[in-house]
């Protein structure tokens, strides 16, 4: 190239200048990156070095240990939380609840939205097993039925958890009310599966 033809090249605005070399037939201008562009480009940069010397230098700790840190911290947030759901769901707890109508009403409605379409509406059995006879898969206890509302029944074969679903008010009232139906005369009982269900003695005053 010579020097005029360098002079001519760069004797225009950036903006509108031409490179004279080209490649068939096409020029390309010389158009510098946007500054925001070559601010990002050298941030990225800049933060890479902070990264590989905070993670991997020393610096503070680790992805691996960071997330060490968060599980031990959900982790004493879960068992606080247990701790809680202990004391108002165990059986004096319950107990105090027991015979409530308004609890009861609580529990009805929870219980012909979520259980009635495995259990029945009058809790005689379907899908799932009749719940007003004597022979149930776990104890008839309200800790046990609590439990089971909470934490799901066997594996495989037992329902599904309804922790999630349900808050703790509504799996206390669905528990006490569960535990109602016992002794009680549906339309149509199911029989009980005595090779998979216990036997547990009736209620005193109940047959």
């Amino acid at each position: 190239m010579g020097q005029h033809e360098h002079h001519d090249e760069f004797s225009q605005p950036s903006k509108d200048r031409l490179f004279v070399h080209e490649f068939d037939g096409i020029q390309e201008y010389d158009n510098p990156m946007p500054g925001w562009w070559k601010a990002i480009f050298w941030g990225s940069i800049i933060f890479s070095v902070w990264y590989l010397i905070h993670y991997h230098g020393g610096m503070g700790e680790s992805i691996e240990q960071e997330y060490n840190s968060a599980m031990t911290q959900v982790s004493k947030l879960q068992a606080e939380y247990n701790k809680k759901v202990a004391a108002r769901t165990g059986t004096k707890a319950l107990k105090k609840l027991v015979g409530k109508p308004e609890v009861l009403a609580s529990g009805k409605k929870v219980f012909t939205t979520y259980c009635a379409v495995c259990h029945g509406p009058d809790g005689g059995g379907k899908v799932g097993p009749n719940l007003t006879d004597d022979y149930w898969v776990n104890a008839p206890d309200l800790k046990t039925i609590f439990g089971v509302i909470y934490n799901g029944g066997r594996e495989g074969k037992g329902m599904i958890s309804w922790n999630g679903t349900l808050n703790l008010k509504q799996m206390q009232h669905v528990t006490v009310y569960v535990q109602s139906l016992r002794g009680t005369k549906p339309k149509n009982p199911k029989a009980a599966d005595k090779k998979d269900e216990k036997y547990f003695a009736p209620k005193k005053g109940k047959k």
